[in-house]
């Protein structure tokens, strides 16, 4: 058993989808990537590899020894004792710039909390940090809590990921011209110098190699850097000049919870994503097939998420520890979701 880096370096543009690109099932006129894989996607390239260097590829063993490498199934969030084989854990995403870790930066970063009769606001904040559309926009921070960068900007240079785009002419099952067949696509890339990364937990030796590899849609080619940790390095970065001294949670991941978790709080700075991810087993036949197909993918139930970076503030100790035992999900937490630091 041993814990890695995987650091994951795209060689051109990439596509990541989510949930609003298909809540349809038919193509829009704007198809935009993420910024930034979702957990399951990592967990599923985690998955994919360990086949690679298994040979289990094209093997005609996959169906039969398979399940032992990396699981029966994908995550599935109402299967909370599903295993993913040799696979323990994986943490939430981080980012690197050359060998230096950034993380999500709390959203209420340079804010200032002002109280009135109990009642919350937010008072003023850094003028970096501007509130568009009433939620901060993801800023990244070094694990001393300093050098803040924004994600994504429109155009490369001044952020972490730019947007590059192109129109694409769907055609039909045979080839033929179709009525509004055209589309607008909105591929990513990253700026020189920074990839994604995550650390996983795995019950398998494996040597400290650069692969690579096909990851995320459009099967977009990555670098893959295999790296041998010592230990698990804390991705929860220093908190500094902190808006209130309230009891709260810094979410350092997208979190599974219900609402009841929102009512505990007496105020949030917080983002919401919608999530749903396809789900495959190693019988799995037809990985461009879903839905109805029995032998296809399957697309799980649709959730709302608590954003990475969101922060969440309560009135009292009780109330916070009653928090945290909704975010207490270890399905959840083994693949990097739900995990959280501590405020004051």
């Amino acid at each position: 058993m041993g814990y890695y880096q995987l650091r994951l370096t795209p060689v051109d543009r990439f596509f990541f989808g989510g949930e609003k690109h298909n809540s349809a099932e038919i193509a829009g006129y704007f198809v935009e990537s993420n910024c930034y894989p979702q957990q399951t996607t990592l967990l599923g390239f985690t998955r994919y590899l360990l086949l690679v260097k298994h040979g289990m590829i094209g093997s005609p063993d996959l169906k039969t020894k398979a399940e032992a490498i990396i699981g029966r199934e994908s995550f599935d969030f109402n299967a909370p004792d599903l295993t993913f084989g040799r696979i323990r854990s994986v943490s939430p995403l981080y980012f690197l710039n050359d060998e230096q870790i950034f993380v999500p930066a709390p959203l209420d970063h340079g804010f200032q909390v002002g109280n009135r009769d109990d009642n919350y606001f937010i008072q003023k904040h850094d003028e970096m940090f501007t509130a568009k559309r009433g939620t901060p926009e993801l800023h990244l921070t070094d694990l001393q809590g300093k050098n803040p960068v924004v994600v994504y900007a429109g155009k490369p240079g001044i952020s972490v990921a730019f947007s590059v785009s192109q129109t694409g002419n769907e055609k039909g099952t045979n080839g033929e011209s179709k009525d509004d067949s055209f589309y607008k696509q909105t591929f990513m890339k990253l700026n020189p110098g920074w990839s994604f990364a995550i650390q996983v937990e795995i019950d398998d030796e494996l040597e400290d190699e650069t692969l690579f590899l096909p990851f995320g849609g459009e099967q977009s080619m990555f670098r893959v850097d295999i790296q041998k940790q010592v230990h698990k390095v804390n991705l929860a970065p220093e908190m500094n000049n902190l808006p209130t001294n309230l009891p709260g949670l810094y979410l350092l991941g997208d979190a599974f919870a219900e609402s009841a978790l929102l009512d505990l709080c007496c105020f949030s700075v917080n983002g919401v994503s919608s999530f749903r991810n396809f789900r495959s087993s190693v019988n799995t036949g037809n990985y461009s097939a879903f839905g109805k197909n029995a032998n296809g993918l399957k697309r799980s139930s649709r959730y709302n998420l608590l954003s990475r970076g969101s922060v969440l503030y309560f009135v009292n100790e009780e109330k916070r520890k009653m928090a945290r035992q909704i975010l207490d999900k270890k399905h959840c937490i083994n693949i990097g979701f739900n995990h959280w630091k501590l405020i004051n």
